[in-house]
């Protein structure tokens, strides 16, 4: 790193907290400090404005802005809205909209499980003795796996 940017990181840092605990900042043979010493020379600095912010969620709870329940996106969404002063809820149409998305995913996912472990049940039948036969047997026990934890994942949200 630069001398000069060193330097400059340093001089912030101490502005910063020289101006939030209301003390002098002095340079002392190229470093900056916060204590006096022998040779050393208080710089002068300009004050800086310091601007806070509010919560998304603070206030009155009589906020109109609609947000969705996940945080973090940036288009609110239609129904939902933050009268709590907390987190946003979603409505029940909305949760249950949700839900049957993701169960059909889900469902999808099975059907390809399901069709890739007919597959691998296959190639092992024909397979010959060896690694290969190792690697489809492996195969197989993981589809099976993969559709056991489909199958408690549909059973979880429904």
């Amino acid at each position: 790193m630069k001398k000069s940017h060193l330097i400059s990181y340093t001089l912030c840092a101490l502005f910063s907290f020289s101006v939030a605990s209301a003390q002098s900042v002095y340079m002392c043979g190229g470093t900056f400090t916060n204590k006096p010493g022998k040779g050393c020379s208080r710089v002068a600095l300009k004050p800086i404005s310091v601007i806070g912010s509010e919560s998304p969620y603070a206030g009155s709870g009589s906020s109109s802005v609609k947000t969705t329940s996940r945080g973090g996106g940036s288009k609110p969404k239609p129904g939902v809205q933050n009268t709590s002063g907390r987190y946003p809820t979603e409505t029940q149409t909305e949760n249950s909209s949700r839900t049957q998305g993701r169960l059909a995913i889900l469902q999808s996912e099975l059907e390809n499980e399901r069709k890739a472990l007919s597959q691998a049940k296959a190639s092992l039948s024909s397979a010959k003795a060896g690694a290969e036969k190792q690697s489809l047997q492996n195969a197989v026990i993981d589809r099976q796996k993969n559709i056991e934890a489909i199958e408690k994942e549909i059973a979880r949200a429904k």
